[in-house]
């Protein structure tokens, strides 16, 4: 096949990752090397080392089968969507799923570069200091994930509207069940943080049961459901293995407290945020009136986005301080890093 040099063309596309790929691997390595000059590289001294830390290669195959489940899952909803539904619901359902990736994805890598220092945290080995900063973790993550699928899911229809126009715009009851799928997945960064970080991948059959739920879930409902059962299977999978699984066995493995102890503190989480959502939600309709041309354009857009989401923010976070000491804790932080920077300038 004849290369076409021409903007959209797929082999343009992968040499251009294939080459940033290279170069972010070149400047890693020349940044290991000026940063810890002990750190020696060579392929000849595998074996010795192998027999030296033999748990390397079964952690190392451990992780693997976790990372792949979740490409696996990440990547199977448009094969799902164009096999049950329709090949332009693809493109439907991938404008939201677009917006809300890269919603997450902006706060969620932020959180997730914290993760080497929760490893150190643990190798300390104070107990109740690592219970308190996960607490403190949770806590955040709730009020993030909060917002953002209180925001997205009174706002992204209105933005789909503008940006594409009406006729792009999914029934109702998809955007509740994509909003249902974000809140879990921010809200699991914490305990995934604290398995990375106790190195806990032993249980790589809860991935393959995951992977077997989700598909056979989909292929149960998606042929009568649409789109809407694609989501369950993805809902009820991850409930089953993320929601309930991961937190016992950090709790029972790595934090060894009991798994009741997290419930009883991640419930009022939970609760705040299903009474505050719920009462805002019945508030934002008789708001509306107020910006009936809330879709005409991105100002009127915007400004009806920051009159909605600014009052819910300051509400859940002042309802998350009164019922969290995670949140109390993780708010007192704050003026101890101010003023520690402070010394630091001075000095």
């Amino acid at each position: 096949m004849a290369l076409t040099w021409k903007y959209g063309n797929p082999y343009i596309w992968i040499a251009i990752e294939l080459s940033f790929g290279i170069l972010y691997s070149l400047i890693l390595r020349w940044k290991v090397r000026q940063v810890y000059p002990w750190l020696k590289t060579c392929t000849r001294n595998g074996a010795a080392l192998k027999r030296q830390y033999p748990d390397i290669l079964i952690r190392t195959k451990q992780v693997f089968i976790h990372k792949i489940k979740d490409f696996l899952l990440m990547q199977s909803d448009q094969i799902f969507v164009f096999a049950f539904v329709s090949l332009s619901m693809v493109a439907y359902y991938g404008n939201y799923t677009l917006i809300t990736t890269r919603i997450t994805g902006l706060f969620t890598t932020t959180m997730d570069s914290i993760t080497a220092g929760i490893g150190n945290l643990i190798a300390e080995g104070n107990r109740p200091r690592i219970l308190s900063v996960f607490w403190e973790l949770m806590a955040f993550r709730y009020f993030l994930a909060g917002i953002i699928v209180f925001c997205s899911y009174h706002l992204i229809n209105s933005f789909i509207s503008l940006w594409l126009g009406s006729e792009y715009i999914l029934e109702n009851s998809i955007v509740v069940l994509l909003m249902i799928y974000v809140f879990i997945m921010i809200t699991r960064g914490t305990v995934d943080m604290f398995n990375t970080a106790f190195g806990l991948y032993a249980d790589t059959w809860a991935a393959w049961t995951e992977v077997i739920l989700n598909v056979g879930i989909t292929v149960a409902t998606a042929f009568y459901l649409g789109i809407n059962g694609i989501l369950l299977g993805k809902i009820i999978s991850t409930a089953l293995i993320i929601v309930l699984w991961k937190p016992y066995y950090l709790f029972s493995r790595g934090l060894q407290t009991s798994y009741l102890l997290y419930w009883k503190k991640t419930f009022p989480l939970l609760l705040a945020f299903a009474i505050l959502y719920t009462a805002f939600h019945f508030i934002s309709k008789p708001f509306l009136t107020l910006f009936p041309n809330h879709s005409s354009s991105f100002g009127s857009w915007l400004s009806y986005a920051v009159c909605l989401c600014a009052p819910f923010s300051v509400c859940y976070g002042i309802l998350l301080l009164c019922i969290s000491q995670g949140a109390r804790d993780l708010l007192r932080r704050f003026p101890y890093k101010l003023r520690s920077s402070g010394a630091t300038k001075k000095t």
